[in-house]
């Protein structure tokens, strides 16, 4: 039997975090969370998630922050970094989140189908 995918949900919206568990899970994926950028390296360093969902405007510190930190990193270089936010999805928010090494930008409100459409392709190909 193969071990599930894990992803990473980094979001200080816990009604969306809740949301997004409930799809991700009942599509096979175990789910981590955090709410901000220092909970989420408490979770990556302790469990290597093999996907992560990252909001781009959070308190502390945002999500462009928090993924060149993990870029920076060989250890979490490798993981892919989907943006998923509510900030505009002008081409100056979609160039930055691809110049940080970020795969893939998804503004919300966002539809499920295609953002399963999207983690599959990232973590199975095809």
């Amino acid at each position: 039997m193969t071990k599930k995918k894990q992803i990473l949900i980094v979001d200080d919206d816990d009604s969306l975090r809740k949301m997004l568990k409930m799809r991700l899970t009942f599509s096979q994926y175990k789910v981590l969370e955090a709410e901000n950028g220092e909970e989420a390296f408490e979770v990556i360093n302790n469990s290597k998630p093999d996907l992560i969902l990252l909001d781009i405007a959070m308190p502390d510190m945002d999500g462009y922050e928090v993924c060149k930190i993990l870029k920076d990193n060989p250890e979490t270089r490798d993981i892919p970094i989907v943006f998923l936010t509510a900030i505009g999805g002008n081409i100056e928010n979609k160039l930055q989140s691809l110049m940080v090494g970020g795969v893939d930008y998804i503004q919300k409100p966002f539809d499920g189908n295609d953002l399963m459409k999207r983690i599959e392709k990232i973590l199975y190909g095809g």
